[in-house]
C-alpha cells in the first residue's frame, strides 16, 4: 500500500510553489501527469492570480468592484473551485491554496 503523496506546483508566472498534500491513495495522482490536469492547473493559477488582485483592492484598498468585475470574480470562483474539486481536492484543500496566494507577500 502506497503512503498518501505530496504534489508540488508552481506557478510559472510567480515563480511561486505550493505543495499540495492529500490523504488520497492510490492511482488519482497519476491524473497529475495527463496535459488536461496540467492546462487545469494553469488556468487555476491563472484565476487565483485575477483572484488575488480583487482581494487585495476590496480589502487593502476598500475599492467596490464594478460589476463586470464582480462577475468575473464570481466567475473565477467557481471555475477554481470546480477546478480542484476536478483534481480530487476537498474544499478546504482548495481555500487553503486560496488564501495562501491572497495573504502572500509580494
Amino acid at each position: 500500500m502506497s503512503r498518501p503523496k505530496s504534489i508540488l506546483i508552481s506557478d510559472r508566472s510567480t515563480g511561486r510553489r505550493y505543495v499540495h498534500r492529500t490523504n488520497t491513495w492510490g492511482s488519482e495522482h497519476i491524473m497529475l501527469n495527463n496535459t488536461s490536469s496540467r492546462e487545469s492547473i494553469q488556468v487555476m493559477f491563472q484565476n487565483m492570480s485575477v483572484l488575488r488582485n480583487y482581494a487585495r483592492r476590496s480589502i487593502l484598498l476598500d475599492e467596490e468592484l464594478d460589476s463586470q468585475e464582480e462577475t468575473d470574480r464570481l466567475d473565477r470562483l467557481e471555475e477554481f473551485f470546480n477546478t480542484g474539486h476536478d483534481l480530487n481536492w476537498t474544499p478546504k484543500e482548495v481555500t487553503a491554496l486560496l488564501l495562501r496566494e491572497i495573504f502572500a507577500k509580494g
